[in-house]
């Protein structure tokens, strides 16, 4: 672009779909090798997605940071294409904040937090274990945002329970928790959740009375949401902005009042408990445009999300972080970064760990993971409902091929759901599995 010499890679964000006020959301670490005597731009180049062809390009921005403070904040107008211009109605303006010198923490430990059972789940069990075609299929086709069903409730309500029991059973796999992890748990201080009801419900009800989400509420992260595969209508949102709480609310009040009996000591006080347990504070800033996919997830597509939510975490002044999601995702995350990159088998990820055993007895240098039957099952096997892994990661590499999962633990007595399938839809089985993406953009003249 006017003759600047590129530094880095360019920087790809997510698509933000029907709004004329995109938010991103989209943290990047900017590399390269600059000459302090020579002025450092930031391009920025805006697109129109489209799905069955090559993306429009609609313009672009070039703006001079040479001089930038961390925290600067910066708007510029974007200088649009001449066969777009007929569109606009002003200036089309993009903002965007620089933070540099800052000093985020390099060791972070991250809870991942899977819902509890939803009225998919129980749809999909009706059908492999009792062979109830008819009803499962019209449960899972009659709808989609499937919510918890009683039996999700109650397990949320169990875990609940746990956490603040500080009850700390032993687990199938990998190192029991030590009292330090269970304090962990509760000393986080940043919660992020799913905008899908289920995982919503799950973090307002399991995550109760914890201080972070009494003080400061949750943050709704629409890269958390479930990898949509070729049927997975469950994946589908049905509600933006603060629609969100109001789904959440009507669905745990419909589920109350269909299994009086199961639920029977849930909610004593009706509605008045049920205003309390919705009460928090829930941001709904990345939700408040289209946030789901209809089409289902090829490896790319998984890749983006897995870049957009590493940097997230990464630059978060977060030290302790819940995360409260879905499984295929989850086991899509444990993936990428455990042992660096992603295996593209179940034959390379036992042949990767067998390797990684035989060098450590060696003494030669490992994956650097701490235990090594829990890292195979945190790639094999989905979270079981409202299971809780503990990740710790190590961010002191600058680059993002770099960042790893050192260890991880099972809470809670959580576990892995072994029963199902290894390899139940993520992404279609043609594609490349994900990779860890390389990073990124910046210009000099």
């Amino acid at each position: 672009a006017d003759g600047k010499t590129h530094l880095t890679k360019a920087v790809k964000t997510s698509f933000r779909v029907d709004t004329e006020f995109p938010v991103w959301n989209s943290y990047r670490r900017l590399t390269g090798l600059h000459d302090d005597n020579k002025a450092l731009y930031l391009v920025v180049q805006i697109f129109d997605y489209d799905k069955l062809s090559k993306d429009d390009f609609i313009g672009m921005s070039i703006t001079d940071i040479s001089e930038a403070k961390s925290g600067q904040k910066f708007q510029t107008e974007v200088q649009i294409e001449k066969q777009f211009q007929k569109h606009l109605k002003g200036k089309c303006l993009v903002e965007f904040e620089i933070l540099k010198d800052t000093k985020w923490p390099s060791q972070k430990t991250i809870f991942f937090v899977r819902h509890g059972e939803s009225k998919w789940n129980e749809a999909e069990h009706g059908i492999l274990q009792k062979g109830n075609l008819v009803d499962g299929v019209t449960t899972m086709a009659g709808g989609r945002d499937h919510p918890l069903n009683y039996v999700g409730i109650n397990q949320a309500r169990e875990l609940n329970a746990k956490w603040k029991a500080k009850d700390n059973p032993s687990v199938p796999s990998g190192e029991k928790p030590s009292s330090d992890d269970i304090d962990s748990f509760y000393q986080a201080t940043k919660i992020y959740a799913s905008p899908l009801t289920r995982a919503t419900q799950t973090c307002l009800i399991g995550l109760q009375d914890h201080p972070t989400l009494a003080r400061d509420g949750v943050t709704l992260m629409r890269q958390l949401r479930e990898v949509k595969n070729r049927i997975g209508w469950d994946t589908l949102g049905d509600a933006l902005g603060e629609q969100i709480r109001v789904r959440v609310r009507e669905k745990l009040l419909h589920e109350t009042k269909t299994r009086p009996h199961q639920l029977k000591d849930f909610l004593p006080k009706g509605e008045e408990d049920l205003d309390i347990l919705t009460n928090p504070k829930i941001d709904t800033n990345d939700c408040e445009t289209y946030w789901w996919d209809e089409d289902h997830n090829k490896s790319v597509d998984i890749s983006e999300r897995l870049t957009d939510l590493i940097h997230a975490l990464r630059f978060s002044d977060h030290e302790i972080i819940i995360c409260v999601g879905h499984s295929l995702f989850f086991r899509e995350m444990c993936r990428a970064f455990i042992g660096g990159g992603h295996p593209k088998s179940t034959k390379e990820i036992k042949e990767l760990l067998k390797t990684d055993k035989n060098n450590e007895k060696e003494g030669k240098k490992g994956l650097g993971f701490e235990g090594s039957n829990l890292a195979m099952d945190s790639r094999l096997y989905k979270l079981g409902n409202a299971a809780c892994l503990m990740a710790k990661f190590d961010f002191s590499k600058p680059l993002m091929k770099d960042w790893k999962i050192t260890s991880a633990k099972l809470m809670f007595g959580s576990r892995f759901n072994k029963k199902e399938k290894q390899d139940m839809a993520s992404s279609d089985s043609k594609d490349v599995p994900p990779s860890v993406p390389d990073d990124k953009a910046l210009l000099s003249k």
